[in-house]
């Protein structure tokens, strides 16, 4: 028994051959085309070992086996090929059953003298490996057969090529390369060529039937859920056990250590590899299946989200158009006949007409301030940035307050120094109706029949404003909420049921934008409440 470089290598790729078939059948998809393409895999590796054998035991079995597995593995692939086409849905022609008929056939009678004898004194016959090979009568057949299968198998790859979807092409075209490679180097190396005498190349054929099965195998798990680092990983660890095998019972070393030591420990070892491996890409499978459904789940909520700002763009321009635009309008004719310019009014006529004024100013405002909140939120609100004296808005507001602070009995006290100028620079209308606006307005519904005092200050570069009355109060729980949208105390609510809570919320986004901050204090509930302004200087 020798064991030479060649036929050692041929044993390497007849078994990687092996794993690669195995591998088919536990990463697959476990249908009768993947079973079919394993044992095809399986006869060609058993061929390998078959011409591998010729020259470790030389008789005529090996020939015969050889051929006796060349033979029943096209059957198998012709199979494979009607179930895979078959699942694509397309037609098989009957003559593929006919060639697998004749594979049975020449499989059958492939351990007889018909394909290959050791009768030496044939006239039809070589010398190889200390063997008299004849060639039977059906051997030239054979040569036929394999040539015709092959050629039919390219035709119905080539035919379904055109029918099928992309994923499909790519396997198609694997399939193709991978068969053609084998039929260029294995059917010529290792049957045409003998035929002529040649065996010069007789190992060439199963070296690179490897090439083969890995574009085969390749095609069928490309597009499953399997990780080519545990696959590498499976494969290297068992070619070193092969190679530790053949290490062991070949002549190359007597020392005990290497022959059993060295094998014994390599097995613990790979098995240790290929389970780190396996851990590592479940972490990454993990962390990509976690990664893929939070981009999921952030896609989703993007297309929400663009849904509701639809909705928001809608609702807010009917507010604008279909609602403000109307209760604008019926301000401006209502005051027309509270001011005389219909006629005379009645006590009683003119008493129900200010009512009237007077809530429908109320609920245009209301509008304002939820279309300016909106407008804030969407960034849409663009500021002037001009250099404007605080004290004058201050006192420009409070005047045109003035009516609504009398109706409420609010008596407001201003403190600012005359001779002093308030710079800061920002939008002067804008802070006067978001700021100023909202403050004093909260005066007339939530300290009526109270004093406040408005005062403004200047130092360490920040301009500071204050109105401290002696309203209601406000309690910690309700403080917490109150520059936060729609948010409203509990006692405020008693007090006004038709607030939006928008109002702070408005004057917070508007101090801010003035590269200022606005906040409240407050003793509790019944004692009074002071809001800050601050601003930098100009």
């Amino acid at each position: 028994m020798t064991f030479t470089l060649a036929n050692i290598l041929i044993f390497l790729v007849s078994f990687t051959n092996v794993f690669l078939g195995v591998l088919l059948l536990t990463h697959g998809e476990r249908r009768w085309k993947d079973s079919f393409l394993a044992l095809f895999i399986f006869c060609i590796s058993l061929w390998g070992i078959s011409i591998a054998m010729m020259t470790v035991i030389p008789g005529i079995i090996w020939p015969r086996l050889a051929f006796w597995f060349i033979s029943i593995s096209f059957v198998f692939f012709n199979f494979f090929l009607q179930n895979y086409f078959k699942e694509k849905g397309l037609v098989i022609s009957k003559v593929i059953y006919g060639l697998s008929a004749l594979g049975i056939f020449f499989w059958a009678v492939s351990l007889g003298d018909s394909i290959m004898s050791d009768i030496g004194a044939l006239e039809d016959s070589v010398y190889f490996v200390g063997v008299s090979l004849g060639f039977g009568k059906w051997y030239n057949s054979l040569l036929l057969y394999y040539l015709t299968n092959f050629l039919y198998d390219v035709y119905l790859m080539f035919s379904a090529y055109r029918k099928v979807d992309t994923k499909a092409k790519s396997q198609i075209r694997l399939f193709f390369i991978g068969i053609s490679f084998f039929a260029a180097l294995g059917l010529i190396t290792n049957l045409v060529l003998p035929r002529l005498g040649i065996f010069s190349f007789n190992n060439l054929g199963p070296v690179f039937s490897l090439v083969m099965t890995s574009f085969m195998v390749y095609a069928v798990l490309r597009w499953k859920l399997f990780s080519i680092k545990v696959i590498a990983t499976e494969i290297a660890v068992f070619l070193l056990w092969i190679s530790f095998l053949f290490f062991t019972f070949s002549s190359i070393s007597d020392q005990f250590w290497s022959k059993i030591i060295v094998p014994i420990a390599a097995i613990p070892l790979g098995i240790y590899i290929i389970s780190s491996t396996i851990n590592d890409v479940k972490r990454e499978t993990q962390e990509k299946e976690k990664e893929i459904r939070h981009r999921k789940e952030v896609e989703k909520l993007a297309r929400e989200l663009e849904v509701a700002n639809k909705k928001q763009e809608d609702l807010l321009h009917i507010m604008n158009h279909d609602v403000k635009k109307p209760l604008s309008r019926d301000i401006g004719i209502l005051a027309s006949i509270l001011d005389g310019s219909y006629g005379p009014l009645s006590p009683q006529m003119k008493e129900l007409v200010e009512e009237g004024l007077k809530l429908t100013r109320a609920d245009t405002q209301k509008i304002i301030d939820f279309l300016n909140d909106a407008n804030l939120k969407t960034g849409e609100v663009k500021y002037d940035s001009v250099p404007f004296d605080l004290r004058r808005v201050v006192e420009s507001a409070v005047q045109g307050m003035k009516k609504e602070l009398m109706d409420a009995n609010v008596q407001l006290k201003i403190e600012v120094e005359s001779d002093n100028t308030y710079l800061v620079k920002g939008d002067e209308d804008k802070f006067s109706s978001h700021v100023l606006g909202n403050l004093l307005k909260n005066l007339t519904t939530y300290a009526r029949g109270k004093s406040a005092v408005l005062s403004l200050t200047d130092g360490n570069g920040k301009i500071l404003l204050k109105l401290k009355d002696t309203g209601i109060g406000i309690t910690s729980d309700d403080m917490k909420n109150l520059f936060t949208k729609g948010g409203k105390g509990a006692k405020a609510v008693e007090i006004n049921k038709e607030s939006t809570g928008e109002g702070l919320y408005d004057a917070k986004m508007t101090a801010e934008a003035h590269n200022g901050k606005i906040w409240v204090e407050s003793e509790g509930d019944g004692k009074g409440s002071a809001f800050f302004v601050e601003l930098p200087v100009k």
